[in-house]
């Protein structure tokens, strides 16, 4: 693991590697949505699934990003490179090659402006000196929409059912040009 930045108790990291482990940010987030009867979409389980799917697809490569405070794990996010169009079909990539999908960014401790920062002094940066033009992500947590108006333009919106068939998931594509 590489160290990228340091922000007063906050350490980013970038490993190229993916492990099971990294997604304990997003299984964090679900047991709120439990508690909280947000909905009945489990990201861990999905993250999961599409973790294991992306290893076996080439070339399709995930970096993960991790937030560290301290000694503990506390937020991550992965970034996707390689065959795109194999990856989401939501949104329309116009150059795959100088493009990346950002995947399940959670961080744990929340309204501290850590995503923000993360987002434009780590990763975009990052990615820049890569030759790489564009991030693209989609959510469909509501609260996370003017987070990511932020950085870029809503390119498309779609709805899905939860797993159960409970609940209608509204969501919104994102495209974030890195500068």
């Amino acid at each position: 693991m590489q160290k990228l930045y340091t922000s007063g108790d906050w350490s980013f990291f970038l490993s190229e590697v993916f492990h099971p482990r990294f997604l304990a940010p997003t299984g964090h987030y679900v047991q709120w949505k439990l508690a909280n009867e947000w909905d009945d979409y489990n990201e861990l389980t999905h993250a999961t699934r599409f973790f294991d799917e992306a290893q076996k697809k080439a070339p399709l490569e995930v970096d993960s990003h991790l937030l560290m405070k301290g000694e503990e794990l506390k937020g991550a996010l992965f970034i996707i490179h390689g065959d795109l169009p194999s990856v989401e079909s939501r949104y329309p990539i116009q150059e795959p090659e100088k493009s990346l999908i950002l995947k399940y960014f959670h961080i744990m401790e929340r309204g501290q402006g850590i995503g923000q920062q993360w987002l434009k002094e780590v990763v975009m940066p990052v990615y820049g000196t890569l030759g790489y033009t564009d991030i693209y992500l989609s959510s469909s947590h509501p609260k996370s929409f003017g987070f990511y108006e932020k950085f870029g333009e809503e390119i498309a919106s779609y709805t899905s059912p939860s797993d159960n068939g409970l609940f209608t998931r509204e969501g919104k594509c994102f495209r974030i040009a890195i500068e």
